[in-house]
């Protein structure tokens, strides 16, 4: 029989004899009397020689055989009836050990979220009917796949939601939020989609060099005529022009990259010129909001670069701007004007590019010569003696070719790959060596993605390396659709919607 009171668990054992006796002398064993005296107290300083009645209320029940009080239990001789006392657990033993229960499941949390996946699990299968090489581009959780003849939106479900066939010398495919934009380098026209639709074809005074594509369906094309070149903005219905600047090849150079903002109110552009026989790089920032009104030509800000090109601009966010160069890359702050924050030069060449909201990173080649590590500037490309300089415009495997040179290498050379990664404060949080060639890189919010067609690699920004798998010469792209874990992947015969196990 178990009581409780004060704070003290009381636990009665009758034995058997206890009970013999109690029967034999029509003694009724009940529950003892308890006092307000604290029987440990008692306990602890004496023992009571008191050989009353057991079961008189007025006095003290005898106690006998008491155990330490560090150890949390006393036992007590009550006449007939032993009874065993234990006493509660402080409360801190409680916080203490929830603390600890706490702390392992962090532990454990951490190291699960951040385990290496090496399977995965179908969840969609459809067996690709085109047979012609393909471009690929994550959106909306689906894809866009498309090529010289023709492009397809295909959403997460593998549905197809609108597709078209055309033919192109030169296709170029931009998207941000809700929009897909497309030209044909070097054609008078382009055409804006949406998720559920297409929205129309518009054509341009000029041929088109460059386009690109707001949130709200802002479509901004750069037109060249001439030494003359323009760069105009058309609302989302085409109709209208949002913006319309006038540039010349001898005044301002040739636009080689331009980045507008989410909200289509800044817009950065990089131009070359070349100057007595020097290679020069300016950007320049617009403004079209009430900033900008002010200015000739709302132009807001001015950076000349001497020997270095920029041929890849990008918002990381609506008020940062990223200038990813051949051996540097600067980040602007631009809530209105430009504010450099970040200017970091780079040792190595730089191969590909990558960024997000809150981070920027890029991949650079080391090579390994007789033992030693020696670092080259150079993607290389092995063609009939010399190598070919590589750089990919953004992590869509845009790539543009650049100055031949040769190089001659003693001993036995083989390629190794460099990441790291930045925040928008310029510390490195981020370096990983990549041992085979990779050609396609992806970035999301929180992760890394570099394939070739034999293998694929998810490197999260932490460090942790979440997925490595070996794939027999069959992948074609591998890029994060908009769940959690979950991606599509395309091999040479099918078109998967798959989850990590």
């Amino acid at each position: 029989m178990a009581l409780s009171r004060g704070g003290i668990f009381l636990i009665t054992r009758i034995t058997d004899d206890n009970k013999k006796n109690a029967k034999k002398n029509k003694i009724d064993i009940g529950t003892p009397k308890i006092t307000d005296q604290d029987p440990f107290l008692d306990a602890a300083d004496k023992e009571t020689e008191d050989d009353g009645d057991l079961y008189e209320e007025e006095e003290q029940p005898q106690k006998k055989g008491i155990l330490s009080k560090k150890s949390g239990v006393v036992k007590q001789d009550y006449g007939d009836a032993e009874v065993i006392v234990l006493r509660q657990h402080s409360g801190k033993v409680y916080i203490a050990a929830g603390v600890i229960i706490v702390l392992l499941l962090a532990v454990f949390g951490f190291f699960y979220l951040n385990r290496t996946h090496d399977s995965y699990a179908v969840d969609s299968n459809a067996q690709r009917t085109d047979r012609t090489a393909m471009e690929y581009l994550s959106f909306q959780g689906g894809f866009i796949k498309y090529n010289m003849d023709g492009i397809t939106y295909e959403d997460r479900a593998g549905n197809i939601v609108w597709t078209e066939a055309f033919t192109m010398v030169d296709p170029k495919v931009v998207t941000r939020g809700e929009y897909v934009a497309i030209t044909d380098i070097g054609n008078n026209s382009y055409a804006l989609y949406n998720t559920s639709k297409k929205i129309g074809n518009f054509t341009t005074d000029y041929p088109i060099t460059d386009i690109q594509v707001a949130t709200q369906g802002l479509v901004v094309v750069v037109l060249e005529h001439e030494k003359v070149n323009y760069i105009v903005a058309f609302d989302r219905a085409g109709s209208r022009k949002y913006i319309e600047i006038k540039t010349s090849i001898n005044k301002n150079g040739y636009p080689l990259a331009i980045a507008m903002s989410d909200d289509g109110k800044k817009l950065v552009v990089s131009y070359i010129t070349i100057n007595q026989g020097t290679v020069e790089n300016s950007l320049t920032f617009y403004n079209f909001d009430d900033v900008g009104q002010n200015e000739v030509d709302r132009q807001v800000g001015y950076k000349k670069f001497t020997g270095q090109l920029f041929p890849s601009l990008e918002f990381l966010s609506n008020d940062t701007v990223c200038a990813f160069g051949d051996s540097r890359f600067v980040i602007y702050s631009m809530k209105q004007k430009p504010k450099e924050i970040i200017n970091k030069k780079v040792k190595d060449e730089i191969k590909s590019v990558f960024y997000n909201s809150s981070y920027v990173g890029y991949v650079s080649r080391e090579r390994h010569t007789m033992g030693t590590t020696e670092q080259t500037s150079v993607n290389v490309v092995k063609a009939a003696g010399t190598t070919k300089q590589e750089l990919e415009k953004t992590e869509q495997n845009k790539t543009e070719q650049a100055i031949e040179t040769t190089e001659e290498v003693s001993g036995t050379a083989s390629a190794n790959y460099v990441l790291k990664a930045f925040n928008l404060k310029g510390k490195q949080i981020l370096t990983e060596d990549i041992d085979f060639n990779y050609t396609n890189i992806h970035s999301t919010e929180n992760e890394i993605i570099l394939l070739s067609s034999e293998q694929c690699r998810i490197i999260k920004y932490n460090g942790f390396v979440k997925f490595k798998k070996d794939f027999n010469n069959e992948l074609v792209d591998f890029f994060p659709s908009n769940r959690n874990n979950h991606y599509v992947l395309i091999t040479r015969d099918a078109t998967q919607m798959i989850h990590l196990n």
